[in-house]
């Protein structure tokens, strides 16, 4: 009798536990499943605790102000595109003395920082006017010539540049992108490091022969190629 009851008991028991083990496999997937889609959404920006989505950050714009109205500027951008920026009475504008809506003339440089709009245009918190690089008088050698070099992220165009024995070369650095500098040890000469969006000249004779490598001293920008050659006949 007493195994007649045993039997039931433990069969059940069997089935309980069987079934158990099943729902939380099934679980364990449903969880595993989820994670895929969870980590999309938060690449995407979707933040169901009620954070802040996708067109919420604006970044940095840097540019040139090409047109301006009482609502907003356009600005052209150093890769050759253009940004709509909305302006507010509370955008502020910086310079090196305080600034004014009335400072953001065509022509202007500046870098912009606000919040991305769906439409693609920015809506500005801050402006800040930067100044286009200058030369001091009497710095200038009208007689040398003027190679003009790109710099990018990572690299130098033109990379390779050519000249005589002798020669006085004035090279004008445009950073279009990022920190950078340019350097030619063998011929100390030297640019200081300058922002995207700004230039630096420096003048140096070509006094000896030979090929001698200028790169950007900024980190390791030099070990991830940024670098080209100076060959002088």
């Amino acid at each position: 009798m007493q195994n007649k009851l045993i039997l039931p008991i433990v069969i059940g028991l069997i089935v309980v536990g069987g079934g158990s083990f099943y729902g939380g496999m099934q679980y364990a997937k449903s969880q595993t499943a989820n994670q895929p889609q969870a980590a999309a959404d938060a690449r995407g920006g979707r933040n169901f605790g009620g954070g802040q989505g996708r067109g919420g950050g604006g970044g940095a714009t840097v540019g040139e102000v090409v047109s301006k109205d009482a609502t907003g500027l356009t600005i052209k951008l150093r890769d050759g595109g253009s940004k709509i920026v909305l302006l507010s009475s509370t955008t502020r504008v910086g310079k090196m003395t305080d600034g004014s809506l009335d400072d953001l003339a065509p022509g202007t440089n500046v870098m912009v920082m606000g919040t991305a709009n769906a439409d693609g245009s920015v809506t500005a918190s801050q402006i800040q006017i930067r100044p286009k690089m200058t030369v001091q008088a009497g710095t200038v050698d009208p007689n040398a010539r003027e190679v003009v070099v790109t710099a990018s992220n990572f690299k130098f165009d033109p990379p390779t540049i050519t000249a005589k024995q002798g020669e006085k070369i004035r090279i004008r650095l445009k950073n279009t992108d990022g920190f950078h500098d340019l350097k030619i040890d063998e011929l100390n000469a030297a640019t200081g490091r300058i922002q995207g969006g700004d230039e630096a000249v420096v003048e140096f004779v070509a006094s000896k022969t030979g090929s001698f490598e200028y790169y950007c001293s900024v980190g390791n920008h030099r070990q991830m190629g940024m670098k080209g050659t100076l060959i002088i006949n």
